[in-house]
């Protein structure tokens, strides 16, 4: 019989909601949010990045890693700079 308390999916779903919940927590303690903490980090690491390239890395539409950006643009989190690719 299948017993949901030994599904290898079920834990790893469960802690991972745990892990998220912490994560959430601590930054919300900072003032920010957890999405726009990772955000941050890859705006970081990837000095270069455009926002299709965020979307990619954080698993989001471009759509919304741009209502994101604006976001974070306006409550001066980061400048955003308008370069044109040829």
């Amino acid at each position: 019989m299948f017993d949901i308390d030994t599904c290898l999916a079920y834990i790893t779903g469960n802690s991972a909601k745990k892990i998220n919940d912490a994560l959430n927590e601590w930054s919300m303690n900072k003032g920010i949010t957890h999405v726009q903490w990772i955000a941050l980090y890859y705006v970081g690491k990837y000095a270069k990045i455009n926002q299709s390239e965020l979307a990619q890395f954080m698993n989001l539409k471009p759509s919304t890693v741009a209502l994101l950006i604006d976001r974070m643009e306006k409550e001066e989190y980061l400048m955003r700079d308008r370069s044109i690719e040829v």
